[in-house]
């Protein structure tokens, strides 16, 4: 009975190890306020090029001829919003991320293009503020 202790302290140990190594350098699992619809709420903004984002369900919005939003699903997909040339708005999907450490958080799209690429400065319920 006393052996079977070391065995099972070194088994446990070992996945333990084997499942941090498994975890990407520097990445982590984004806090769940990112998940949801964020709209662009480009007045509030000041002279410090700091962008303001607040949720799309629950922010009144002034009207405007285009506001960025994008919404972030839990998953890692993104859909965004996209100004066509002739003034229309689509939406196009994608995937995100969100580095912990680096605090960027990144928007691809479809072909791992570059979307968008922010420094996420604060993040609360209602606000997300970001530097591009």
């Amino acid at each position: 009975m006393k052996a079977r202790i070391p065995f099972l302290f070194g088994a446990n140990f070992i996945l333990l190890l084997s499942m941090a190594g498994c975890k990407s350098e520097g990445a982590s699992s984004p806090d769940p306020l990112f998940n949801k619809c964020w709209t662009h709420a480009f007045e509030e903004e000041g002279e410090n090029n700091i962008r303001i984002f607040r949720p799309c369900a629950t922010h009144t919005f002034p009207a405007a001829r285009y506001r960025n939003t994008f919404t972030l699903n839990a998953s890692g997909d993104v859909e965004y919003s996209v100004l066509a040339p002739n003034d229309a708005h689509t939406t196009e999907e994608g995937e995100w991320s969100y580095n912990s450490n680096t605090k960027k958080l990144v928007i691809l799209n479809n072909t791992n293009g570059v979307v968008s690429e922010y420094e996420v400065l604060e993040i609360k319920e209602d606000v997300l503020k970001v530097k591009e």
